[in-house]
């Protein structure tokens, strides 16, 4: 059994598993965000959207506004 802390999970570690197939341990949150983002890009009008704001602020052409919290 791997017992790890947080910190030490910091990168993602690969291994062989007995059966030969490859294996990639890492953290939770990692996991979490790799999850949400194969959800955002599921859809092709999403993914595009997202692609899309990538390449304006990538580009500098984006308007940044405040958030309405009410």
């Amino acid at each position: 059994m791997f017992v790890a802390t947080r910190d030490e999970l910091e990168e993602q570690v690969c291994g062989v598993l007995l059966e030969g197939d490859n294996a990639v341990l890492m953290s939770e949150e990692d996991y979490e965000a790799w999850q949400t983002t194969l959800y955002l890009f599921s859809t092709p009008t999403n993914a595009r959207r997202l692609s899309e704001a990538l390449g304006r602020s990538d580009a500098g052409t984006y308007t940044s506004r405040e958030l309405d919290r009410t």
